[in-house]
């Protein structure tokens, strides 16, 4: 066998379906999704002891945890300010669903582009 001076590996190529890990990322807050069933569980007790009508709470719910899931907690939190704002739910209520959002938070690093 003959003999092979070091190759320079960093001429080769990394594949294109590889993402960029220089990339700048941030950390997001977002819902835990593991604590899905206790989050609803709380705050389902939250809106029974604010006598909070069961149609709207159902619908207002769905809609919090669609943001706080898919976009991030601060536009869940944002969401819940503006509903409380227009008259839909009461102060107890935001504050018991923007300390529940506290709690149930999970960072997660997402990348911003490039």
């Amino acid at each position: 066998m003959a003999y092979r001076p070091n190759r320079n590996k960093s001429r080769a190529k990394k594949p294109s379906h590889y993402r960029n890990r220089d990339a700048p990322s941030t950390r997001v807050g977002m819902l835990n999704q593991r604590r899905l069933g206790e989050f609803k569980y709380d705050v389902r007790e939250l809106f029974v002891e604010n006598q909070m009508d069961p149609d709207l709470a159902t619908t207002f719910l769905a809609s919090v945890i669609a943001k706080a899931s898919r976009q991030s907690i601060k536009d869940a939190k944002d969401y819940v300010r503006e509903q409380q704002a227009s008259g839909a739910i009461s102060k107890e209520v935001m504050d018991g669903l923007v300390y529940y959002l506290d709690r149930y938070t999970k960072y997660q690093s997402q990348q911003t582009g490039e």
